[in-house]
């Protein structure tokens, strides 16, 4: 089986930004992300600082300081990057090896989309598989802030392509998914739930199998009477009448009368 090298990028505005903070830095406890398992969130850790940030202050700051022209309210601020590999592959790594997988895969992106805009790179430990999220401003080399023009089709259909075939050049024996399939990678939560639900399956169909043949031997023993009801059906019957013909006699008159049809059997399967 394959071992895939993944990244996946998301958009997000300044209104979105104190939420994915708070996700990044383990800033409350999740409500909705049931697999975080917070013993183990002093595990993870921020390559690129040693501190907490604030999102939104920084990120304001450095639109301002490099971008021209004041951006609109409703403009994509941040691109965030997830970056992991297919969970038993991930999982096969020693620490070591999960931290310099990471390391690489940041300088990727360093260079990639300019190293004075990547904000955070967080390492998550505490999921069901390890990956990074890190945090970019979308600015273009002539000062804009354009999300647009950065990350248009040609961009990512090379960035799936050139992100496995640098890992693998890095040392790591991985690949890129296939070009034109319908699958997907899956977030890590998408990832772990998807495997819940497949566990789900299986003690459902087992449970299904037991209940068939405890039905199956019972049905070996029992007989089974088929009583088919009767079927109401009329038919045309000749009757005589009160009123009599010219010779006297009672006059014929065709009336409806109901047909029962009644079939009682036993068999036994």
């Amino acid at each position: 089986m394959a071992n895939y090298a993944i990244i996946r990028m998301e958009k997000f505005k300044i209104s979105d930004v104190q939420g994915i903070q708070k996700h990044n830095q383990r800033q409350g406890k999740s409500k909705s992300n049931l697999d975080i398992d917070y013993e183990r969130s002093h595990l993870n850790v921020d390559l690129l600082n040693e501190q907490n940030l604030q999102y939104e202050r920084l990120i304001k700051d450095e639109i301002s300081e490099q971008v021209k022209r004041k951006p609109r309210a409703n403009s994509v601020v941040l691109s965030e990057f997830l970056v992991t590999a297919s969970p038993d592959y991930m999982q096969s790594f020693s620490e070591e090896e999960q931290k310099r997988y990471f390391e690489r895969s940041l300088d990727f992106i360093k260079e990639r989309y300019g190293e004075q805009n990547t904000l955070y790179a967080v390492i998550h430990q505490d999921e069901a598989n390890p990956h990074m999220h890190v945090g970019v401003l979308p600015i273009t080399e002539d000062g804009r802030l354009s999300a647009k023009d950065i990350y248009n089709r040609t961009e990512l259909q090379q960035l799936q392509k050139e992100f496995p075939a640098e890992m693998q050049r890095q040392g790591f024996e991985v690949a890129r998914g296939e070009e034109g399939s319908k699958e997907k990678h899956l977030h890590p939560n998408e990832y772990k739930e998807k495997k819940d639900l497949e566990k789900e399956v299986q003690l459902l169909e087992k449970k299904i199998d037991v209940r068939k043949d405890e039905w199956l031997a019972l049905s070996e023993d029992v007989p089974v009477e088929v009583k088919v009801k009767a079927k109401r059906e009329m038919k045309q019957v000749e009757v005589e009448s009160k009123e009599k013909n010219l010779f006297g006699r009672p006059k014929k008159e065709m009336q409806s009368q109901p047909i029962l049809w009644k079939l009682n059997r036993k068999c036994k399967k």
